[in-house]
């Protein structure tokens, strides 16, 4: 039996990784958890917000200063693309619901 996989095969790993590490950062940011959070990132990983990007250093300053409350995903928009199998780019949507002293 062969355990090569196929391009669909690998396509849905893909998605279910991004998924995965998508729903990984909604919980770790909740919690509160900033090494948790900058897990989700690679080492060169920057985060973009209200139009400033920010570098992984800054996340705890960056964390401790905003809103407290439940991050909560929708399901991710993936667009692989097709020069690049190693490649893709995609939109998640957040709703935050800030908790109230």
């Amino acid at each position: 039996m062969s355990t090569k996989k196929t391009e669909s095969t690998r396509r849905t790993d893909d998605i279910v990784e991004i998924q995965q590490l998508l729903a990984r950062y909604a919980v770790t940011i909740t919690q509160g958890d900033v090494d948790g959070l900058i897990g989700v990132f690679t080492p060169d990983g920057t985060y973009s917000a209200f139009g400033e990007t920010y570098s992984l250093a800054r996340f705890p300053v960056l964390v401790d200063a905003a809103p407290k409350g439940l991050f909560m995903t929708g399901e991710s928009l993936v667009e692989f693309d097709a020069a690049n199998p190693d490649a893709a780019t995609g939109t998640q949507p957040l709703c935050f619901v800030e908790h109230s002293a």
